[in-house]
């Protein structure tokens, strides 16, 4: 089996990933976050990635009711690292592809070549309409936006001018120098066929979920993922058999917190994961 990558998603809102009343409740703060990368960096993941959350979900947890902002904490963990690759989010329906630009731009400064960026455009009605920026656009619609705003990023990283007469966005001889000296990962996670078709023009790679898992459930039970747990060895063989089965590049992991349990995974799992890659 060819070398694998594997990183983990960052707990940039509160609660981290389990929604829950008697799981580890991890905090959205930039120390805690900056824990998770510097362990992420010593036991030799590969990447780490945040999300872009701009309200919770309220209920008797306050769901990532409190939440940092991606871009700044990614620039941030840039400077505190130096192997992992740094991947922020961002959203096409809240950032003018001009700011996104420079913005990546100085991130891939700052990371030495270890940035990426994972677009998305908005799913949660009410994160943008608190902020008078949601509109009530189909998902391929949106999608059409989201490509055409790709365009312009990518031009605005290779040109010297740009000039965009589009549907969603207009520039007039926009500049963004100095360009990239290597052009950040361009990352996606969507799941509909507009997503996947977004993923296959313009993604250097795609997050896929395991849709059939929540397949049927409603309210909260769709809020889950699937897990393990166990001996060493059982973690290493579920992992293995989904990315083989799967026929993935690697996995992005999540943990109930991330001081013990990276560490653990670290020190038992993933040397196994590394050397089985090699065989």
């Amino acid at each position: 089996m060819a070398a694998k990558e594997y990183g983990i998603f960052l707990p940039i809102g509160s609660g981290g990933w389990m929604l829950s009343t008697t799981a580890p409740h991890p905090e959205a703060t930039y120390a805690y976050n900056k824990r998770a990368a510097m362990h992420a960096e010593a036991i030799g993941l590969d990447f780490i990635m945040s999300m872009a959350k701009w309200r919770g979900f309220g209920g008797t947890t306050d769901h990532w009711g409190e939440s940092l902002e991606s871009m700044t904490m990614m620039a941030a963990l840039a400077e505190a690292t130096e192997n992992v690759k740094i991947w922020a989010t961002v959203h096409a329906n809240v950032h003018n592809p001009g700011i996104a630009a420079k913005m990546f731009t100085t991130l891939q400064q700052i990371s030495g070549g270890r940035a990426g960026m994972n677009i998305v455009n908005g799913a949660y009605a009410a994160e943008f309409a608190q902020y008078g920026l949601w509109s009530d656009l189909s998902k391929e619609d949106r999608y059409r936006m989201t490509a055409e705003w790709t365009d312009a990023v990518l031009r605005l990283w290779s040109e010297d001018s740009v000039t965009l007469d589009g549907e969603f966005y207009q520039l007039r001889e926009a500049e963004s120098r100095p360009h990239p000296a290597v052009r950040p990962t361009i990352i996606s996670a969507g799941q509909s066929p507009a997503g996947r078709a977004f993923q296959a023009a313009y993604a250097d790679g795609a997050f896929l979920s395991a849709r059939a898992w929540a397949e049927g459930a409603t309210g909260s039970a769709v809020f889950q993922t699937p897990y393990v747990s166990g001996s060493t060895d059982t973690v290493v063989e579920h992992i293995r058999t989904i990315v083989r089965e799967a026929e993935l590049d690697g996995l992005m992991l999540i943990f109930p917190e991330y001081d013990e349990d990276m560490l653990r995974f670290g020190e038992t799992v993933l040397p196994q994961l590394r050397k089985l890659d090699e065989d």
